[in-house]
């Protein structure tokens, strides 16, 4: 970049033109100009990433300032190589005062331990999860590479809090259980061993100088933090250690948390990996992470010179309410809590030791809202609860989902959590600009709905309109039509509006109105969106207590034409007293939470199956539905262990 600037309005002016926003301008350019901008050098000296967020300026902006000015900060760069093999030259005169004897060979190298400072809860996993599990790792690292199979990295992917580094510590003692002839090497970016630095200069160095540290003997226990801050701060650990330190033992490596290093692991790291621990004989990579999209990241890395996929094995849940309350001491966990905190034992023990949520999960969300731009971006998550699309959640979201494998046993997909969407989609409700009024309307429907779950029980019926409602809306505000409940798709096109109830005619108390035919005759005839667009208007009147229908669906289509669908909920098998009124009612629908495996007509009802139902949820709420309540409160006093 040859550009001079003699003040900062010239450096203002040719920011602006390099599609930095002007607000972001404003407010940077002084410091930009006055701390990095040296006139001989043109940038070329006076900056790196980490101090550019220093001084506030946004990650996005970052990457613009970087395309901005190509090559910026090449020289520092190079000066600091230098600085920094000096450096490191030092270091490695400090790793070579420890001995030979200093180190566990890789066979020797001590297992992981649980170490909390409160009790450690008992591992709690579905029959079989461990023992079928530790076989895909044996499988994989006995697996001689060739074009087909690749020799493929385990993956373990789960919200933060949900119980990773557990099954990661106990995954690894059965692996050595069922094949002692495999070193166990096990780190962390987590906790007691987390990075100093946001995004390192040497990720692989990282990962080397904790290597190291999990085979030194004099390390005093897992979360030794002293120790390893010593170890660290003196030490530095290259890959030809290593390289010599492995040899030609058997070694599988265990990697917690390794999304840390997501924003700095280049090719440089993942061949390592590759090179050292993957594909020589006998060797095997297992690493947890908060975010799925690092998988595509590491395979894109380790593809050369053709494709290679990550196994994704999806971590546990909770087997059975008794064993979790048994196991948990916690007598009184209710079917809904359980639920709503996504069935993950890693989340209902924080809940039993009152830890709220984390500072993680506001700055996860803060950075999300920060990334959209437009309503359909919106959208495009709302949809991730049917489809449970990677590609649709932000990477800034990943963590607050939990990962894991459609009925293929290959395609990954993302679950969301109760607990955590909530908390997301009220945050969008009150925070973001670019949504409209109805959308606002209805996502804080939605979020009232989720808290109406947990405030009641999961088998009454209110909790199934709840839910019932919560998937409703979202299939609505994304257009996820389907032809057996919300059959709409040969109906719109282009843009469809939709609300949550409203509107209504100022003669209906939405509140007390008995009589459902008044209720319909208070919900207008023409539609209320602009014209040639077609409208949704749900509506629920909980406290009405209406025998006929409990939601109310009022479709307009282009023409402004009024269409009626209304919904009966049963939580259980029951059938309906009354007849559908099929005068005013385009379609009336029985959902009942002990669906039948074919769909009928009941009293002229159209009665959905059980298949058409778990289509309806999709991939996430199918997991709450009446179904899965049942399935939890018949484990009570059942160990499946």
């Amino acid at each position: 970049m040859s550009e001079k600037f003699d003040d900062v309005d010239q450096l203002k002016m040719w920011l602006i033109k390099s599609g930095i926003h002007p607000a972001t301008v404003e407010r940077f350019a002084k410091d930009l100009f006055e701390n990095f901008y040296n006139a001989d050098s043109s940038f070329t000296e006076g900056f790196r990433d980490n101090e550019l967020e220093q001084i506030g300026l946004p990650a996005a902006a970052v990457k613009q300032f970087q395309r901005a000015f190509p090559g910026a900060g090449d020289v520092r760069k190079k000066r600091e190589a230098v600085v920094g093999t000096i450096e490191r030259d030092k270091k490695r005169q400090e790793l070579s005062k420890y001995g030979v004897d200093s180190f566990h060979s890789p066979l020797d190298t001590r297992l992981p331990v649980v170490f909390e400072k409160e009790r450690a809860e008992p591992f709690l996993a579905p029959k079989n999860w461990l023992s079928n599990s530790a076989k895909k790792v044996l499988e994989q690292a006995n697996l001689e590479e060739t074009n087909n199979p690749r020799v493929s990295p385990i993956a373990l992917i789960r919200c933060s809090r949900g119980g990773k580094t557990r099954s990661m510590i106990e995954l690894a003692k059965e692996v050595r259980s069922q094949d002692s002839s495999h070193g166990i090497v096990y780190m962390s970016f987590n906790t007691d061993t987390s990075l100093s630095e946001k995004r390192p200069i040497d990720p692989t160095g990282e990962l080397c100088v904790r290597i190291a540290f999990a085979a030194l003997k004099s390390r005093k226990h897992p979360s030794d933090m002293a120790g390893f801050l010593k170890f660290s701060g003196v030490t530095r650990v290259d890959k030809e250690w290593v390289i010599d330190w492995l040899g030609n033992h058997k070694c599988i490596l265990f990697i917690d948390e390794l999304n840390m290093l997501q924003d700095c692991i280049g090719e440089d790291t993942a061949v390592f990996l590759k090179q050292h621990f993957l594909l020589p004989a006998g060797r095997g990579i297992v690493f947890s992470s908060h975010v799925a999209s690092l998988n595509h990241e590491l395979a894109e890395y380790m593809s050369s010179p053709s494709d290679r996929k990550i196994v994704t094995i999806p971590l546990p849940i909770i087997p059975s309410l008794y064993e979790a309350r048994e196991n948990f001491d916690m007598p009184d966990l209710a079917v809904q809590d359980a639920l709503f905190l996504g069935l993950l034992p890693g989340l209902i023990v924080e809940r039993k030791r009152c830890r709220g949520p984390t500072q993680r999960r506001m700055n996860a969300v803060t950075t999300y809202l920060g990334t959209i731009r437009f309503q359909m971006d919106v959208h495009r998550l709302l949809k991730t609860l049917i489809t449970g699309d990677v590609e649709g959640v932000d990477t800034s979201l990943q963590e607050l989902m939990d990962a894991d494998l459609k009925d293929d046993g290959q395609t990954m997909i993302l679950r969301w959590i109760p607990f955590h969407m909530e908390y997301v989609i009220q945050q969008i409700a009150f925070n973001c600009p670019y949504v409209d009024d109805h959308m606002r309307k209805c996502l804080s429907g939605v979020t009232d709905l989720f808290r109406q779950l947990t405030g009641l029980k999961w088998q009454s019926g209110d909790s199934w309109e709840a839910l019932f409602l919560i998937v409703l809306i979202v299939r609505c505000l994304t257009k996820s039509f389907d032809s057996k409940v919300v059959p709409l798709g040969a109906l719109t096109s282009g843009d469809t509006h939709v609300d949550y109830n409203r509107p209504l005619n100022a003669n209906v108390d939405f509140f007390q109105e008995n009589d459902p035919l008044a209720f319909v005759g208070g919900i207008p005839l023409r539609s209320w969106a602009p014209a040639g667009t077609p409208a949704i208007s749900i509506y629920y009147p909980g406290h009405a207590r209406f025998e006929d229908y409990d939601i109310i669906l009022a479709f307009w289509d282009s023409d402004g034409k009024r269409l009626l669908y209304g919904y009966q909920l049963k939580e259980g098998s029951t059938i309906p007293k009354a007849f559908p009124n099929n005068e005013h009612f385009h379609q009336s629908y029985l959902i009942r939470g002990a669906a039948k495996e074919r769909n009928s007509s009941v009293r002229l009802w159209q009665s959905v199956s059980d298949s058409q139902l778990d289509d309806f949820f999709g991939v996430s709420a199918v997991r709450w539905s009446a179904k899965h309540w049942r399935k939890i409160q018949q484990t009570v006093g059942i160990s499946t262990s």
